[in-house]
Protein backbone atom coordinates (compact mmCIF):
# COMPACT_ATOMS: atom_id res chain seq x y z
CA UNK A 1 0.00 0.00 0.00
CA UNK A 2 1.15 3.41 -0.83
CA UNK A 3 1.84 6.09 1.62
CA UNK A 4 -0.39 8.58 -0.13
CA UNK A 5 -3.08 5.74 0.08
CA UNK A 6 -3.07 5.84 4.47
CA UNK A 7 -3.70 9.95 3.93
CA UNK A 8 -7.44 10.38 3.97
CA UNK A 9 -9.42 13.42 2.34
CA UNK A 10 -10.34 14.23 6.32
CA UNK A 11 -6.26 14.62 7.18
CA UNK A 12 -5.90 16.57 3.85
CA UNK A 13 -8.82 19.27 5.30
CA UNK A 14 -7.42 19.48 8.71
CA UNK A 15 -3.59 19.69 7.16
CA UNK A 16 -5.07 22.77 5.31
CA UNK A 17 -7.24 23.90 8.15
CA UNK A 18 -4.24 23.99 10.34
CA UNK A 19 -2.13 25.70 7.80
CA UNK A 20 -4.62 28.67 7.34
CA UNK A 21 -5.02 29.27 10.98
CA UNK A 22 -0.74 29.48 10.92
CA UNK A 23 -0.93 32.14 8.29
CA UNK A 24 -3.86 33.81 9.77
CA UNK A 25 -1.93 33.96 12.91
CA UNK A 26 1.01 35.42 11.60
CA UNK A 27 -0.75 38.05 9.46
CA UNK A 28 -2.58 39.01 13.19
CA UNK A 29 0.68 39.61 15.29
CA UNK A 30 2.67 41.59 12.70
CA UNK A 31 -0.87 43.89 12.48
CA UNK A 32 -0.93 44.23 16.21
CA UNK A 33 2.74 45.30 16.18
CA UNK A 34 2.54 47.75 13.73
CA UNK A 35 -0.60 49.18 15.56
CA UNK A 36 1.60 49.08 18.61
CA UNK A 37 3.75 51.41 17.21
CA UNK A 38 3.90 54.92 17.74
CA UNK A 39 2.26 56.80 14.79
CA UNK A 40 4.53 60.08 13.66
CA UNK A 41 2.98 63.38 14.11
CA UNK A 42 1.80 65.36 10.93
CA UNK A 43 2.75 69.01 11.65
CA UNK A 44 0.43 71.59 9.63
CA UNK A 45 2.55 74.62 8.62
CA UNK A 46 0.61 77.85 8.43
CA UNK A 47 -0.12 79.37 4.69
CA UNK A 48 1.75 82.56 4.21
CA UNK A 49 0.23 84.91 2.18
CA UNK A 50 2.04 86.33 -0.48
CA UNK A 51 1.91 89.89 -2.11
CA UNK A 52 1.03 88.56 -5.61
CA UNK A 53 -1.74 86.78 -3.04
CA UNK A 54 -3.14 89.39 -1.78
CA UNK A 55 -2.74 91.83 -5.16
CA UNK A 56 -5.08 88.97 -6.43
CA UNK A 57 -7.75 89.25 -3.68
CA UNK A 58 -8.11 93.04 -3.83
CA UNK A 59 -8.40 92.95 -7.69
CA UNK A 60 -11.22 90.47 -7.49
CA UNK A 61 -13.36 92.63 -4.59
CA UNK A 62 -13.17 95.52 -6.83
CA UNK A 63 -15.65 93.89 -9.01
CA UNK A 64 -17.99 92.60 -6.17
CA UNK A 65 -18.48 96.60 -4.94
CA UNK A 66 -21.95 96.07 -2.69
CA UNK A 67 -25.01 97.51 -4.07
CA UNK A 68 -26.89 100.73 -2.06
CA UNK A 69 -29.20 99.85 0.13
CA UNK A 70 -32.38 102.25 1.45
CA UNK A 71 -29.97 102.57 4.52
CA UNK A 72 -26.91 103.81 2.46
CA UNK A 73 -29.52 106.22 0.74
CA UNK A 74 -30.78 107.89 4.35
CA UNK A 75 -27.32 108.25 4.85
CA UNK A 76 -26.48 109.75 2.10
CA UNK A 77 -29.71 112.29 2.61
CA UNK A 78 -28.47 113.24 5.98
CA UNK A 79 -25.17 114.07 4.50
CA UNK A 80 -25.98 115.75 1.49
CA UNK A 81 -29.05 117.86 3.92
CA UNK A 82 -25.67 119.06 5.82
CA UNK A 83 -23.76 120.24 3.32
CA UNK A 84 -26.49 121.77 1.49
CA UNK A 85 -27.75 123.36 4.60
CA UNK A 86 -25.66 126.50 4.04
CA UNK A 87 -27.72 127.78 1.20
CA UNK A 88 -30.99 126.64 2.53
CA UNK A 89 -31.68 123.14 0.46
CA UNK A 90 -32.97 120.62 1.56
CA UNK A 91 -31.89 117.21 -0.45
CA UNK A 92 -34.41 114.49 -1.32
CA UNK A 93 -33.75 111.25 -2.93
CA UNK A 94 -37.04 109.09 -5.13
CA UNK A 95 -37.67 105.69 -5.21
CA UNK A 96 -36.51 105.32 -8.65
CA UNK A 97 -33.11 106.73 -7.69
CA UNK A 98 -32.71 103.40 -5.09
CA UNK A 99 -33.70 101.57 -8.36
CA UNK A 100 -31.18 103.38 -10.68
CA UNK A 101 -28.33 103.57 -8.36
CA UNK A 102 -28.09 99.26 -8.97
CA UNK A 103 -28.91 99.38 -11.97
CA UNK A 104 -26.37 97.21 -14.76
CA UNK A 105 -26.37 99.91 -17.23
CA UNK A 106 -24.37 101.75 -15.13
CA UNK A 107 -21.14 99.59 -15.99
CA UNK A 108 -19.72 99.70 -12.63
CA UNK A 109 -21.84 99.92 -9.69
CA UNK A 110 -22.16 103.22 -8.17
CA UNK A 111 -20.68 104.00 -4.94
CA UNK A 112 -21.13 105.47 -1.72
CA UNK A 113 -17.94 107.36 -1.67
CA UNK A 114 -18.38 108.68 -5.36
CA UNK A 115 -21.88 109.59 -4.05
CA UNK A 116 -20.99 111.57 -1.12
CA UNK A 117 -18.28 113.51 -3.10
CA UNK A 118 -20.47 114.48 -5.49
CA UNK A 119 -22.51 115.78 -2.91
CA UNK A 120 -20.18 117.76 -1.46
CA UNK A 121 -18.17 118.92 -4.28
CA UNK A 122 -21.55 120.16 -5.66
CA UNK A 123 -22.61 122.03 -2.60
CA UNK A 124 -18.89 123.82 -2.22
CA UNK A 125 -19.15 124.76 -6.06
CA UNK A 126 -22.39 125.47 -7.21
CA UNK A 127 -24.67 125.57 -3.88
CA UNK A 128 -25.53 129.17 -4.29
CA UNK A 129 -26.31 129.01 -7.99
CA UNK A 130 -28.72 126.00 -7.60
CA UNK A 131 -30.39 127.67 -4.73
CA UNK A 132 -30.53 130.96 -6.88
CA UNK A 133 -32.99 128.95 -9.88
CA UNK A 134 -35.99 128.73 -8.11
CA UNK A 135 -38.82 126.08 -7.87
CA UNK A 136 -39.66 123.80 -10.68
CA UNK A 137 -36.18 124.56 -12.19
CA UNK A 138 -34.88 121.38 -13.43
CA UNK A 139 -31.07 120.81 -13.80
CA UNK A 140 -28.69 117.57 -13.09
CA UNK A 141 -25.30 117.40 -10.96
CA UNK A 142 -22.65 116.06 -13.41
CA UNK A 143 -19.50 114.63 -12.06
CA UNK A 144 -16.75 114.64 -14.86
CA UNK A 145 -14.68 112.27 -13.39
CA UNK A 146 -16.68 109.66 -12.53
CA UNK A 147 -19.31 109.89 -15.11
CA UNK A 148 -21.90 110.27 -12.77
CA UNK A 149 -25.08 112.29 -13.59
CA UNK A 150 -27.87 113.12 -11.35
CA UNK A 151 -31.23 114.85 -12.88
CA UNK A 152 -32.86 116.83 -10.06
CA UNK A 153 -36.24 119.11 -9.90
CA UNK A 154 -36.18 121.77 -7.18
CA UNK A 155 -39.26 122.10 -5.46
CA UNK A 156 -40.62 124.64 -2.56
CA UNK A 157 -41.77 123.08 1.19
CA UNK A 158 -43.88 125.77 2.24
CA UNK A 159 -44.48 123.52 5.64
CA UNK A 160 -40.43 124.33 6.38
CA UNK A 161 -40.21 127.37 4.06
CA UNK A 162 -37.29 125.60 2.46
CA UNK A 163 -36.24 124.62 -1.20
CA UNK A 164 -35.70 120.93 -1.70
CA UNK A 165 -33.59 119.65 -4.26
CA UNK A 166 -35.38 116.30 -5.48
CA UNK A 167 -32.86 114.15 -6.87
CA UNK A 168 -34.88 111.99 -9.84
CA UNK A 169 -32.26 109.53 -10.47
CA UNK A 170 -29.24 108.66 -11.23
CA UNK A 171 -27.00 107.50 -14.01
CA UNK A 172 -23.02 106.22 -14.92
CA UNK A 173 -22.76 107.73 -18.72
CA UNK A 174 -19.52 109.61 -19.64
CA UNK A 175 -21.95 110.68 -23.28
CA UNK A 176 -24.73 111.84 -20.75
CA UNK A 177 -27.10 114.37 -22.55
CA UNK A 178 -29.29 116.91 -21.85
CA UNK A 179 -31.05 120.13 -22.28
CA UNK A 180 -31.84 120.93 -18.70
CA UNK A 181 -29.16 123.34 -16.83
CA UNK A 182 -25.98 120.92 -15.58
CA UNK A 183 -23.95 121.80 -12.81
CA UNK A 184 -20.52 119.86 -13.59
CA UNK A 185 -17.55 119.29 -11.02
CA UNK A 186 -14.53 119.15 -12.67
CA UNK A 187 -12.38 116.20 -13.11
CA UNK A 188 -9.09 116.23 -11.06
CA UNK A 189 -6.13 116.89 -13.14
CA UNK A 190 -3.94 114.11 -14.00
CA UNK A 191 0.01 114.30 -12.99
CA UNK A 192 1.51 114.97 -16.33
CA UNK A 193 -1.45 118.27 -16.52
CA UNK A 194 -0.64 118.86 -13.26
CA UNK A 195 3.49 118.81 -14.41
CA UNK A 196 2.46 120.80 -17.79
CA UNK A 197 -0.08 123.65 -15.30
CA UNK A 198 3.29 124.28 -13.27
CA UNK A 199 5.96 124.20 -16.33
CA UNK A 200 3.35 126.84 -17.81
CA UNK A 201 3.37 129.09 -14.85
CA UNK A 202 7.34 129.03 -14.62
CA UNK A 203 7.63 130.36 -17.95
CA UNK A 204 4.87 133.36 -17.40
Amino acid sequence: MRISELITKEDLLTDKDDRFKHMVDRISDKAGKELSQPRSKIVCKPVRRTDNTRKRKGRFLEGLERQISQQDVDQLDRFADKVFARVGIDVKFTRNFLQRVNDDRNGKQITMSELTKLFKQEANKHGKPIARLGPDTEAVLSDMQTDINAPFVLQYDRENDELDLVVKTIIRNPDFETSDQVFAVERKLSKSEKESATNMAKKK
